[in-house]
């Protein structure tokens, strides 16, 4: 084998190393199970309770969920703040006619007519908030049917509570959950089974799914990336979730469709670049910002970009920032210097957690001389399901000649 090639191996393999520890930092960054667990139990009771109503116009209410929690994107919030579970109420039975505020008035009244709601009720400027103390809270946003949108879109309040707008949780949701599903194709490709998977009514809280496939996890890092980004700029307005959420799917879906990759760190790095190309319409063509959700007609998830150009510079300078941390991990040598970077770039919490978890993994594994290297899955404590090959006690973060002594 010559230099290169060998330099070509270990390069790979130093990605797949990387990429698994994003993976773990990922599972790290999902809601703990106690957590799903009460957030599912309160969103049902909270759902049941609206529906439950002797008023009719609540009874043929549709309740389900929407935003981070619809689609698997949450993620824990940095240090002890509650995370939200944003839950849409559907009043099936109303028109375009009836009036924004009063249906939001409805949903209120009836959430405290419950003597536990009434102690921990909070109204927002579009919706009512539950908030259970140091816990989470329950964002719960009023909406009509869209008589415009063929496809099943909603009408929402818009802040003033003066006009219906346009939205579609379910159309962005199933559009968000149809590319997750795309596989990408690598070139040295192995089995990746891992990364394929009128009357009121509830439907059903999502289940929980550790395995999130490249374009979850990315999703998850680039949002908690910029919690820690903006985390000590509080004069910067950071980008809201949906919009690198939308702007992620559709780079996945770009590069899955149009490109085959070396490895899932390689097509992760992709995506983060891509992300502003995928933004719709801007001011020097259009007149304006938007990243449109293409599942109805007028939501445009950027609005606040035309509004206030400073949101869009914040977007772009944390995207910039993002793309040079993740690039940037392919050329630093060790692993303590490694850790500090992504301490940086992710938090001191989850990435501490990963990498005291993994240490002690592969002290066991050295010890009974079980560490592997698996193809596409990088350092590995079993053979088990993988093509793979016993290796010095080396994590592929260090130089070419370090003594694993």
């Amino acid at each position: 084998m010559n230099q290169m090639s060998r330099f070509d191996e270990r390069l790979h393999n130093r990605k797949l190393a990387l990429f698994q520890l994003l993976e773990a930092i990922g599972r790290e960054l999902d809601l703990n199970p106690s957590r799903r667990a009460d957030a599912e139990t309160r969103y049902t009771a909270v759902s049941t309770w609206l529906i439950g109503s002797d008023d009719p116009r609540l009874q043929s209410t549709l309740v389900f969920l929407a935003g981070s929690t619809a689609i698997g994107t949450n993620v824990r919030p940095l240090g002890g703040e509650e995370h939200d579970v944003d839950l849409m109420s559907v009043l099936l039975g109303l028109g375009a006619d009836a009036s924004p505020s009063e249906v939001k008035a409805l949903i209120g009244r009836r959430l405290r007519e419950n003597a536990r709601y009434a102690e921990i009720i909070e109204e927002m400027t579009r919706c009512w908030r539950i908030v259970y103390a140091n816990e989470f809270h329950l964002d719960i946003t009023p909406a009509i049917r869209n008589p415009s949108c063929p496809n099943g879109g909603l009408l929402v309040p818009d802040k003033e509570l003066r006009r219906w707008k346009p939205s579609h949780p379910k159309g962005f949701r199933d559009g968000f959950d149809g590319r997750a599903l795309l596989v990408p194709r690598f070139r040295t490709e192995m089995q990746k089974n891992a990364l394929t998977a009128d009357r009121g009514s509830v439907e059903p809280y999502p289940t929980y799914n550790p395995v999130k496939g490249v374009l979850r996890r990315t999703a998850q890092l680039l949002k908690r990336h910029r919690d820690v980004y903006f985390e000590d700029k509080p004069s910067l307005s950071p980008p809201i979730s949906i919009v690198i959420t939308e702007l992620a799917a559709r780079a996945y879906e770009h590069l899955v469709k149009n490109h085959v990759f070396e490895n899932e760190f390689d097509l992760l790095l992709h995506i983060v670049k891509m992300l502003p190309i995928f933004i719709d319409e801007r001011p020097a063509t259009h007149g304006k910002w938007a990243v449109w959700n293409h599942a109805t007609q007028g939501e445009n998830f950027a609005e606040k970009w035309s509004r206030d150009r400073a949101r869009a510079d914040a977007f772009f300078q944390w995207q910039r920032v993002a793309e040079a941390g993740f690039g940037r991990l392919v050329d630093i040598e060790g692993r303590d210097a490694i850790a500090e970077e992504l301490r940086l770039m992710l938090g001191a919490r989850a990435v501490n957690k990963v990498l005291d978890d993994q240490t002690g993994e592969i002290s066991v594994a050295r010890e009974k001389q079980s560490l592997w290297v698996a193809p596409k899955v990088g350092l590995v404590t079993t053979a088990s399901g993988f093509a793979a090959a016993p290796v010095r006690a080396n994590t592929f973060f260090g130089r070419e000649d370090d003594d694993p002594s």
